[in-house]
């Protein structure tokens, strides 16, 4: 007879409520939990079938060290004191905190995310970031999300923009499906044209560097029909009959919501795109939902794992030569965008890199100083904080195999042998209530907008839905489909002359496929597989 244990698909941004069936220590099975104001009695592909992942061959078994550039295995005693010793040598002893970073997946627990980033500020660092797959941050976009999930069925109209929801938010496309099928009307902007199920108002192919002069003239078109002055920045804006529509559409509206997808991350003006559908939303009475930043993010802002008061950011770290580096089940080659930048950077010969992962990879053991096996998905106690806020927390349906331990765990045993103070908790559920009870700090933001067209061609890089986490990429069911095999360089023929490429060569290590649904000036990647040479 199988056991059930509810848990959390961690995969997204919904955090849907599930059940883990289990039969002698093994997950056999997910299925859907009820939850009307979550996913109601549904669950995506990817949430069903990820747990496969869990005993592949490629798991982290036993904690590593590496001694004169080879590895062994060794006790978990062994492990923790080396990687005390490499703290200490590295940077305490030498009083050179501001020389340790802390990075993490978007995929860890709040708890986790919580614990290393404690560890790293009591020990004098402000190095702190899980943001990794962003190209410059001094465009991070921060925009709010202000409707709740049930909310989205019931809008009348929704602007979706940079995003191919059906794929990468499934739940949330199957909210926006249901107020479609009720009479509501959808518009998107996005660089290509995607596969939805459900009727379009209009779909508008714009290139990325058009997105923010296009919703400039919405802004524009918005205010001169309620006879507001017009903000300099927008005097000179024409307003195309596309951003007229859409101006139109949303000021008509009664219940609009506007949805910033994942695309606009590396968009050279995405804090700028961000700034303008908030000025948007607040001229036209129109909720916004902000789905750019994907699994558990909101954990991530929750618990402060972002750098504080002089620290410095993921790509800061990175051209800064620190001297040591704790990694939160990170896999450079899929997480970072600059990623051979980022292998580089930490394989330097006096960096201490102390890594926790779940799987195996050649990238980490490349750099690594330190393997710590860790829990994966279902093997561990923890919480998702969803799009909406909503802390969810969960219990471990299985334990994780062989010398592998829950990471929470992990770090307050180094967090003691560290001797640092304040880390006395006899489960997870005890970190959980310090976080949520925690004042939670406002990250300023620049406010400022940028509206000039940007030059040149624009690469959006999307990993396929089904390597978007460690655990997917290793689940044979999902990696089978059509979906877990999309891998293109995806561009029309102008663009492809631009770059003097043709069908089936490869640009950034991806095939190439010729589309004349692309935006001019744009590439745009779906990999389902690490690279080294992305831009």
């Amino acid at each position: 007879q199988m056991n059930a244990v509810s848990n959390v698909a961690r995969h997204d941004l919904v955090g849907s409520n599930i059940i883990t069936q289990t039969y002698k220590g093994k997950v056999k099975r997910i299925v859907a939990k009820d939850n009307e104001s979550i996913n109601e009695t549904w669950i995506s592909d990817r949430d069903r079938f990820s747990y496969e992942g869990l005993s592949h061959e490629n798991r982290l078994l036993s904690p590593q060290i590496k001694v004169e550039g080879t590895w062994k295995e060794v006790e978990w005693n062994v492990a923790l004191d080396f990687a005390i010793r490499g703290l200490e040598n590295n940077v305490i002893n030498t009083h050179q905190s501001d020389k340790l970073g802390a990075l993490a997946s978007n995929t860890a627990t709040l708890e986790e995310f919580h614990l290393l980033q404690k560890i790293v500020r009591e020990l004098g660092s402000e190095n702190i970031d899980h943001r990794l797959n962003v190209k410059n941050l001094d465009h991070a976009i921060s925009l709010e999300s202000n409707i709740k999930l049930l909310g989205l069925e019931g809008v009348d109209h929704a602007l979706v923009i940079g995003s191919n929801l059906r794929l990468e938010q499934p739940m949330i496309s199957h909210r926006l499906r249901k107020a479609n099928l009720s009479g509501a009307s959808i518009d998107v902007i996005n660089a290509m044209a995607f596969d939805f199920n459900y009727r379009l108002n209009s779909e508008n192919i714009i290139s990325p560097n058009q997105t923010a002069a296009t919703l400039a003239g919405v802004l524009k078109s918005v205010l001169q029909n309620a006879h507001i002055e017009v903000p300099d920045y927008l005097v000179e804006i024409e307003v195309s009959d596309i951003a007229m529509q859409l101006a139109e559409k949303l000021s008509q509206s009664n219940n609009s919501v506007i949805v910033l997808g994942e695309h606009i991350i590396n968009n050279p003006q995405a804090a700028s795109i961000a700034n303008l559908v908030s000025e948007i939303a607040q001229h036209t009475d129109s909720t916004t939902l902000n789905v750019s930043a994907t699994a558990n993010s909101m954990a991530a802002n929750m618990a402060g794992f972002v750098p504080g008061k002089d620290g410095l950011d993921v790509n800061a770290m990175l051209a800064a030569d620190l001297k040591a580096y704790i990694l939160l089940d990170v896999y450079p080659q899929y997480d970072f965008h600059h990623s051979a930048q980022a292998v580089e950077a930490l394989s330097n010969d006096d960096t201490f890199v102390i890594s926790l992962n779940s799987f195996k990879d050649d990238a980490v053991a490349q750099y690594s100083d330190v393997l710590l096996p860790i829990a994966s998905f279902y093997e561990t106690s923890g919480s998702h904080v969803n799009v909406e806020g909503e802390v969810q927390s969960f219990a471990a349906a299985v334990n994780a195999p062989n010398n592998a331990k829950p990471a929470w765990k992990v770090l307050k045993v180094l967090a003691d042998l560290l001797e640092l103070p304040g880390f006395h908790y006899a489960d997870s559920a005890q970190v959980t209530s310090e976080v949520i009870h925690q004042s939670h700090k406002q990250h300023a933001h620049d406010e400022s907008i940028d509206v000039k067209v940007k030059r040149g061609i624009n690469v959006i890089w999307q990993k396929s839905p089904y390597a978007v986490d460690v655990l997917s990429r290793h689940a044979a069911s999902l990696q089978a489909t059509k979906i877990g095999q999309i891998n293109s360089a995806s561009m029309n023929k102008a663009t492809a002359k631009k770059l003097e490429v043709s069908h089936d060569d490869e640009y950034l290590g991806v095939p190439v496929a010729i589309n004349e649904t692309v935006s001019n000036n744009c590439v745009f990647v779906n990999a389902n597989h690490s690279t080294g040479v992305r831009s």
